[in-house]
């Protein structure tokens, strides 16, 4: 019997939902059903296929990109109604018959839903999306289609969004968004294809608990309840490139908005972290008094950290490289689901005996009659003695951790450290001292495969351990915040924006002859731009508590330094810009790319001698941390590097010396420049903000409450 329905599933290492999507398939019911199943992944499922000739299952050993995998399944598919199966969804048992009926009764090319219901893995959150959107669409995974449709139109070729895609495209189509809702439960979790995006305008957080009812109603089991997460907390070693540090925490908020992060400057001086930067803003806790760590030498970094929580009550404690990227959300609730920690995780937990290929582990057990002394203190520690765990990514429970630090105020051990060679010494010790002390070393449940030393990932590479539920983090990744594999984490993840978008005024009147002199001068910056510029440093300099000093940081040629500059030398009071720039000539995002057009220090010279302005411009060649002297500040202009970190580090050079009645203009508020943007809006999400002026991509904000409310405000967050 040629199927009327043809069901299509395209998976790849979703080993723990194939079973239940095939059951919930079979629920159905129907013997005019087929599903096809197509599986690319590296952990072939074919051993959990039932004997059952209405499923179909294809195995292919080469990974194909979602759009071609959704045409290939179409092209295996016999039946004349296609649905899409997504593997890590739950369906209820009428929903074939209730989408057959909905083509039949409609004569519809598609039919789908633009209303759905999403559950989080661990039924703990639930949310319901509506689509608000022009154009007419239908949720991939709902959709149900005329076979001799797709053969007109295809999937695109692409890596996500093909589904969204199909239907955008799809202009000739009859396509209805069926009434009836409640067939179709989405889930979201760590490894969704298509990240889900809770916080955004269509979504609307709901009680779990009736949706959790309907899957136990359809399939005799619901999923588990609510799982507290553990109380982890990550430390990042930081010993390089102060803005990928920033990059790194940004990234781990946006997936853990929660677990504290400890940041250890573990560089030569000491100096590699600005305090300035609003560290408690971001969730971040600087560990006082680093000592300078050497790469291999290691343990002393986690000791510290593990001393600074004290008995502060937490579960975990997370390595976190400054070369390692987090995937994707849920880590503390997937730690939890397995268990919890009372030892060691490691990436391999089993004994590195005399003949083991680790190097580190090797020179343990070269050095073991050094160490049979300690060793013979425990029982079975011989038996302890070697474990190894590769650093990033292993954690370390609190109790565990504790027991250690304490264990490392033992002279015979500080003397065996002092005459040992060992090397990579945080990857054996841990593990090694946790076993002697009676703690498991446990196999690590977050996949390692996409964690290892010196390897060189690509973008495929990413793509594909983000399509592992169970892979959270990559290493290495190259510390540049230009890095392809940066820029598509970033890409991915809403360029790490969490605050809405600051909310906007209208624009204001234009100065036309000032104008003019400013067109002259090459840069960026537009007349209505422009003319809010000049409208803001003549406001500063108008106030009567005003300190008469403006800063502009990221001169370029002195386009906007020279409205500053005019807006002083009209000023009631004596007042004074500060210009600062390095004049090499180099502009854009680190995060994206640089442009280098030579420098430009003489261009901006001619500007202050033609316009007559040295009087009341000085000029500062350097970086903004350089030359803040304290002085009181009535507005300041931020319009340097356009990357994230850039962005914060020149704002927390000058925000201790902004005046209560200060106002500070971010230009380039765009999408071409995330960073600016997600930093001015984190700005104004912390109530001390607000957009006061927005002109095209220019931004300037006022306080929201007085000094005095704003810094007890900052204590409160910070204790």
């Amino acid at each position: 019997m040629i199927p009327r329905i043809s069901a299509i599933m395209p998976t790849a290492d979703r080993r723990r939902f194939v079973p239940a999507a095939i059951a919930q398939f079979l629920a159905q019911e129907r013997a005019d059903a087929e599903l096809v199943i197509l599986d690319d992944g590296a952990d072939s499922v074919a051993d959990l296929i039932p004997g059952d000739r209405r499923v179909r299952y294809f195995r292919e050993e080469a990974p194909r990109i979602l759009g071609d995998k959704r045409n290939r399944l179409c092209s295996l598919a016999r039946g004349e109604v296609i649905v899409h199966w997504d593997d890590d969804d739950w369906h209820a048992p009428d929903r074939l018959a209730r989408q057959l009926a909905a083509l039949d009764a409609s004569g519809a090319d598609i039919v789908g839903l633009d209303q759905i219901a999403f559950l989080a893995d661990d039924g703990a959150q639930a949310w319901d999306y509506r689509w608000g959107g022009r154009q007419r669409w239908i949720y991939g995974a709902s959709m149900a289609y005329r076979r001799s449709y797709w053969k007109r139109r295809r999937f695109p070729a692409i890596r996500t969004g093909e589904d969204t895609r199909f239907v955008l495209d799809a202009r000739d189509a009859q396509i209805v968004a069926m009434a009836d809702t409640d067939w179709l439960v989405a889930r979201v979790h760590g490894g969704n294809t298509s990240p889900k995006r809770t916080r955004g305008g269509y979504w609307t957080e709901r009680t779990p608990a009736p949706l959790r009812e309907r899957i136990a109603c359809w399939s005799g089991r619901s999923p588990p309840e609510a799982v507290a997460p553990i109380a982890n907390v990550y430390a990042l070693l930081a010993h390089e490139r102060p803005e990928c540090v920033v990059d790194l925490v940004r990234n781990l908020r946006w997936h853990d908005p929660v677990s504290p992060i400890l940041v250890y400057d573990g560089s030569a001086g000491g100096t590699l972290i600005d305090p300035k930067l609003p560290w408690a803003r971001w969730g971040v806790e600087i560990v006082p008094a680093p000592r300078p760590m050497k790469w291999g030498k290691l343990h002393d970094f986690a000791l510290d950290c593990i001393r600074h929580l004290g008995m502060r009550d937490y579960d975990a404690l997370t390595i976190v490289d400054s070369d390692q990227m987090q995937l994707r959300s849920g880590y503390p609730e997937f730690l939890a689901g397995q268990g919890g920690i009372p030892g060691i995780l490691s990436s391999d937990p089993r004994p590195q005996g005399r003949a083991t290929r680790i190097p580190p582990a090797r020179t343990a057990q070269g050095e073991r009659a050094l160490w049979q002394p300690l060793l013979d203190r425990f029982e079975d520690g011989d038996a302890a003695f070697v474990h190894w765990s590769f650093w990033p990514g292993t954690v370390i429970g609190a109790d565990c951790g504790r027991a250690i630090a304490a264990l490392f105020e033992d002279a015979q051990l500080q003397g065996i450290l002092g005459a040992s060679k060992l090397w990579a010494t945080e990857e054996i010790l841990f593990p090694t001292l946790a076993r002697l002390l009676g703690f498991p070393v446990q196999q690590n449940p977050c996949r390692g495969d996409w964690t290892q030393y010196r390897r060189r990932w690509s973008l495929r590479d990413l793509d594909a351990a983000r399509g592992d539920a169970r892979t959270f983090w990559m290493h290495p990744v190259p510390r540049a915040l230009d890095d392809p594999l940066r820029r598509h984490l970033r890409a991915s993840a809403s360029q790490y924006r969490r605050a809405p978008p600051a909310p906007v005024t209208g624009p204001v009147s234009a100065d036309a002859a000032i104008l003019a002199e400013m067109r002259a001068l090459p840069g960026w910056l537009s007349d209505a731009e422009a003319n809010a510029v000049l409208s803001a440093a003549r406001a500063a300099l108008a106030r009567d508590d005003t300190a008469g000093h403006l800063v502009e940081i990221g001169s370029h040629c002195g386009k906007a330094t020279l409205l500053l500059g005019r807006a002083a030398e009209a000023a009631l009071i004596p007042a004074r810009v500060t210009a600062i720039d390095r004049f090499d000539g180099v502009t854009g995002s680190r995060e994206d790319r640089l442009v280098r057009d030579g420098v430009t220090r003489g261009r901006f010279d001619q500007m202050l001698a033609g316009s007559g302005l040295g009087p009341w411009i000085s000029a500062r060649t350097g970086e903004a941390c350089e030359f803040s002297s304290g002085d009181p500040v009535d507005l300041l202009l931020i319009d340097g590097l356009h990357d994230y970190p850039a962005v914060a580090t020149d704002f927390a050079a000058f925000e201790a010396a902004l005046t209560p009645g200060a106002r500070v203009a971010f230009h380039d508020y765009a999408d071409y420049f995330p960073g600016v943007a997600a930093f001015v809006d984190e700005l104004v999400a912390t109530g001390g903000w607000e957009i006061e002026t927005a002109v095209e991509t220019l931004r300037i904000l006022r306080r929201s409450a007085p000094v005095e409310q704003v810094a007890s405000h900052l204590l409160e967050v910070s204790a």
